[in-house]
């Protein structure tokens, strides 16, 4: 059996929504066929964001590889973060590591889009992951047109992300905010997003308007490969 290793802290309330739909959608008769996992929940790890926006100075990433040996010290064969932003800085925390497996959550996310035949996706998610190109980078290896809303619907996606970190639902905000970009292909690319998405309580989409949610898709993805049987995930 796999053991799954989770870069955490980045923030709470997206770990535990991860866990939740990790535990929710895993096909299992009792404790034991669900997934073994160690949880580095970090929280005082520098913010991703404000670092790739050039509003501090300090850099998660040594943070991010010290998790990342440790969850490997610890027998992970999975390594999974479950924050885009977090994402800039992948390909050096996979360098660091020699055995276990770092799960590139956006670019599973274009490749569901790729099997879909999706030819271009608005994303909302954070500056950070804005500025570093995180989805621009994944989304056009899979040959995705990758788009963002226009600035004053960005900056709200901003405030819902910062109010998600507080603790409030902001589900509501979140529909209404997708809802008023008209028909199209939305990608909730920040983990806050998809805590808030699953509080919703009648799933968002039709059949003009469809969502892909980062988070679901990085859960689904973990299911499989750790060879157990998932039940329908949303918005994947």
């Amino acid at each position: 059996m796999k053991k799954l290793g989770i870069i955490g802290g980045m923030g709470p309330f997206a770990d535990d929504t991860f866990l939740s739909l990790l535990h929710k959608y895993t096909v299992s008769d009792g404790d034991r066929g669900h997934i073994s996992f160690i949880l580095d929940g970090m929280c005082n790890r520098p913010d991703r964001s404000a670092f790739l926006s050039g509003n501090s100075p300090k850099s998660p990433l040594p943070s991010l590889i010290s998790s990342a040996r440790m969850l490997e010290k610890c027998g992970c064969d999975i390594i999974a973060m479950p924050c885009n932003t977090a994402h800039a800085w992948i390909k050096s925390i996979e360098s660091s590591i020699k055995r276990a497996r770092l799960l590139n959550m956006p670019a599973l996310t274009a490749e569901v889009l790729r099997k879909r035949g999706v030819k271009s996706a608005t994303v909302f998610c954070t500056e950070g992951a804005r500025r570093a190109r995180v989805f621009d980078t994944a989304l056009q290896a899979k040959e995705i047109v990758c788009r963002y809303p226009v600035d004053s619907v960005f900056k709200k996606c901003g405030k819902i992300i910062s109010d998600t970190k507080r603790g409030n639902n902001t589900s509501n905000d979140l529909k209404h905010l997708i809802e008023s970009c008209g028909n199209g292909v939305y990608i909730t690319g920040c983990t806050e997003l998809s805590a808030s998405l699953v509080l919703l309580n009648k799933p968002l989409g039709s059949e003009s308007l469809t969502v892909i949610d980062t988070l679901s898709v990085l859960v689904r993805e973990i299911i499989t490969i750790s060879g157990r049987k998932s039940k329908h995930i949303l918005y994947t």
